[in-house]
């Protein structure tokens, strides 16, 4: 009964979460930054659920134009599934895979420009006109990530940033580790020290602290390269 009481849960979590996107982009539209400066390419002929340029150039490996960095929990799965349906998208080839490539997988000992020649194989193939995008929530986390590494990868990059609520964050995250890991205990030995106050140390509570992870991240980008939903 549990399980199926925490499903449940993670269930309308998740239906919220959608909610909560879809009526800001319906209603509200793009906050804190001009709307030209996430625009996609003009409209050209559309075949075959892709846009595709009338003079049609050979498809090639593209670095990502644009890459949602987080927040874990805050919608970014449900974010990807909406920009697979755009025709000017190209998305990671695994719907639900995330790469990883910049907390994982860079290999800091090696040339960057070889490192990143991997990254850029790994993303889809493309036509000229369509924008490669990828999401890995754990960029936002700039204790394993230097966001300077992704704005030397392509300087012109744009990265969506997704909020939402920490309390609620955290109780989403704890309830897709119940799920997926069978944790057999209370959400509160995840949040609080032994006195009973928030612990600012847990790593549920440390990913909800967007402070920090922006700031550093503005350090290298502009304002109008990060585009923040709530």
């Amino acid at each position: 009964m549990v399980n199926v009481q925490a499903r449940l849960i993670v269930l309308f979590s998740f239906c919220g979460i959608i909610l909560i996107i879809y009526t800001n982009i319906k209603h509200n539209g793009y906050k804190g930054s001009n709307k030209d400066d996430f625009k996609l390419q003009p409209q050209m002929m559309i075949s075959g659920g892709r846009i595709k340029p009338e003079k049609q150039d050979q498809m090639a490996k593209k670095l990502p134009g644009v890459i949602n960095i987080g927040v874990s929990k805050c919608g970014t799965g449900a974010l990807q599934t909406y920009m697979k349906i755009h025709p000017n998208i190209v998305t990671y080839p695994h719907l639900e895979a995330e790469t990883h490539f910049f907390d994982k997988k860079i290999n800091q000992r090696l040339p960057f420009e070889q490192e990143i020649q991997r990254y850029k194989n790994m993303m889809p193939e493309a036509f000229p006109n369509e924008t490669v995008y990828e999401k890995t929530p754990s960029y936002f986390d700039v204790e394993v990530v230097d966001p300077y590494d992704l704005y030397r990868m392509n300087p012109a990059v744009k990265l969506i940033l997704l909020v939402c609520d920490p309390v609620r964050r955290t109780m989403s995250a704890y309830l897709n580790q119940v799920y997926l890991r069978g944790l057999d205990k209370p959400y509160e030995y995840y949040t609080l020290d032994e006195d009973g106050n928030v612990n600012a140390e847990a790593e549920n509570i440390h990913k909800g602290r967007y402070d920090k992870p922006l700031l550093e991240y503005l350090k290298y980008f502009p304002q109008n390269k990060i585009h923040i939903l709530e």
